[in-house]
């Protein structure tokens, strides 16, 4: 079930499948022609028989929860608010060099994927939509799959109501990343897609990425654990747990130096399937991309982990943050044994939507910068120009672009003869 291994260790990720791609670029090509039939078509097969096009809008919603959850939920966008807002204040340091600047400016229209397959996950609209408020997008969107009998989940619509989102779409899937993309006769075209999703979700993002902006490539939850002998096994035996309870394409792995250490993990896995129920999921995700790594020290341990760019990686050593200049590639870092990672996906602050795959090698995590463009300002006067214009003619014409040397030229003949 979780066995242990010796470095080097080949492990596993899940391939890119050809079906989900075939699937999907049906989908898009379906939406993109025919708008909202297409997204009535494809959420009947996969979500609701009975869905309409009238039902592609939540025209009005009353969400009821429990006392209890509001104020959970409320004081959980208190706490990924202030986070982000703290971003805000550290991106917009003033740039002057040159005679250069730079201004921030969000973009315009935000769609927000929810999933809500086997769980409503209000926490993602939460770790999603507050970063794009904070960053001051205009237009913020919700699409979200109805469930067999055309419901969609009250906690989804009390966030949206916090969050004074007021345009719901009941729509999942493929076809809806498509339908924000292009834009239907109902889906406002949007200029970013954010928020979490299955893997027909993420392969929509992907292949639209650049006719829409997207957030990250956020796949099955990862997660590797760094650990030597100071750490509690139980501990580590529930976190790896915890994160192949996301479903069996889950990848849960400890790299330790302590074959003490792995083994007692490993009987505590074993221990903790054996006497709780519903374990299925969890049993294959373990033996599809689970592992117990040994190495001969931490930083061999450093190097793996950098080689697999997990989305979460967990420190649970002595002195952990000693080690952080180590690390080259997470999603986010743990630190510690009493910050697992389901802190940071319910309650640290931080949002949860994460690079997955091995994409945090050049992704990062959505935040406020997400929803943020960065467009530089040149404002040269007469004199700085004057200065420049001969080493511009002479860098333009050596790449042979005439236009671009007479651009400057005629400016500095326009000069002399005044």
């Amino acid at each position: 079930m979780l066995s242990i291994k010796k470095y080097p260790f080949k492990y596993r990720r899940n391939k890119d499948e050809k079906g989900v791609k075939r699937v999907v670029e049906r989908i898009i090509r379906d939406v993109s022609k025919r708008g909202d039939d297409a997204i009535v078509y494809w959420t009947r097969k996969f979500d609701c028989p009975g869905y309409k096009k009238e039902d592609i809008k939540v025209e009005e919603f009353k969400p009821r929860i429990e006392p209890e959850m509001e104020a959970l939920i409320n004081n959980l966008r208190k706490r990924i608010e202030d986070f982000a807002k703290a971003q805000l204040q550290g991106i917009r340091k003033e740039i002057k060099l040159n005679s250069c600047s730079q201004i921030l400016i969000p973009v315009q229209r935000a769609g927000i994927y929810v999933p809500s397959g086997k769980a409503p996950l209000f926490s993602s609209l939460l770790m999603s939509a507050v970063p794009a408020k904070v960053a001051g997008v205009e237009e913020i969107y919700i699409a979200t799959p109805p469930d067999k009998e055309n419901r969609i989940s009250p906690y989804i619509l009390f966030c949206a109501k916090i969050l004074g989102i007021k345009k719901i779409f009941k729509v999942g899937g493929a076809q809806a990343i498509a339908g924000m993309a292009f834009g239907t006769e109902t889906i406002p075209k949007v200029d970013i897609i954010a928020g979490a999703g299955n893997k027909y979700v993420q392969k929509a993002k992907k292949l639209l990425f650049g006719t829409v902006g997207i957030d990250t490539i956020a796949g099955p939850s990862e997660i590797v654990i760094i650990a030597d002998d100071y750490a509690n096994p139980e501990f580590l035996a529930w976190d790896l747990l915890s994160q192949a309870e996301h479903g069996e394409d889950s990848m849960a792995i400890l790299i330790t130096s302590s074959s003490n250490l792995a083994k007692n993990v490993k009987r505590y896995v074993e221990n903790i399937i054996s006497s709780f129920p519903k374990m299925e999921p969890i049993k294959k995700a373990l033996k599809k991309n689970g592992g117990i790594i040994l190495v001969k020290d931490l930083e061999e341990a450093f190097s793996l982990s950098n080689e697999i760019a997990p989305e979460h990686l967990s420190l649970q050593v002595k002195e952990s943050e000693k080690w952080l200049n180590l690390i080259k590639n997470a999603g986010a870092i743990f630190t510690g044994d009493y910050s697992p990672v389901t802190i940071g996906d319910y309650w640290a602050g931080p949002s949860h939507i994460l690079p997955t795959g091995g994409t945090c090698r050049f992704l990062s995590l959505l935040s406020v910068r997400t929803f943020l463009k960065e467009i530089s300002i040149i404002s040269f006067d007469r004199e700085e120009f004057l200065k420049a214009m001969d080493n511009v003619i002479a860098l333009s014409e050596k790449e042979g672009l005439f236009a671009h040397a007479e651009s400057i030229r005629v400016r500095g003949k326009h000069e002399r003869n005044k």
